[in-house]
């Protein structure tokens, strides 16, 4: 949902339980902030029946004014996704999902928010229980990252601009147990 021609609490009321909200930061015409800039009352009404909430940060359904305007109200998304699109797949605004969980941390978030937003929260909404997890018997589809302390910068369609001091950056991928990325950083034993 972005720049609909209706509130954003009234889009929220066609949503069931288990529904998605994506662009939930969007910047465009109605957000999800009122007129005083707090979380409108139709969304936190939705969020109690159980509708989900997504950030899906593309390059432009995403602001960084509301991201971190909800965030500072405890508004968290649900889960985190990229919204890589052929259209925005080398935009610098838009990222990759590695990019999209350093703006996260720069915005203020955990980075146990932030975690479990892009593993076992979206296995949870898939009821895919063996997915998001690194117990045993799971199917060994990891991520691997190195926590870096930097100089971190990311920016919206709006010239917003905030900095943090986190970045993840992708060491390994493993499909299945089997080693399919890695970095020349990762070491092995």
């Amino acid at each position: 949902v972005t720049d609909a021609p209706e509130r954003m609490s009234t889009v929220a009321d066609c949503m069931r339980a288990g529904d998605v909200f994506c662009h939930v930061y969007h910047g465009v015409g109605h957000t999800i902030m009122d007129e005083t800039g707090k979380i409108e009352q139709g969304i936190l009404a939705a969020r109690e029946r159980g509708v989900l909430f997504d950030v899906a940060s593309g390059r432009g359904n995403f602001s960084l004014t509301i991201a971190k305007q909800a965030i500072e109200q405890d508004f968290l998304p649900d889960t985190i996704s990229s919204d890589v699109t052929l259209q925005n797949w080398h935009n610098p605004i838009a990222g990759n999902l590695p990019v999209v969980m350093s703006r996260f941390a720069a915005l203020g978030m955990k980075l146990e928010d932030i975690v479990s937003r892009v593993t076992t929260e979206p296995a949870k909404q898939f009821g895919m229980a063996d997915l998001g997890t690194l117990k045993v018997g799971t199917c060994a589809d990891i991520s691997i990252f190195q926590l870096e302390e930097k100089p971190t910068y990311f920016s919206d369609k709006f010239g917003n601009r905030i900095s943090g001091n986190i970045a993840f950056n992708p060491m390994g991928t493993m499909i299945g147990g089997d080693l399919l990325y890695r970095n020349v950083g990762l070491c092995l034993i």
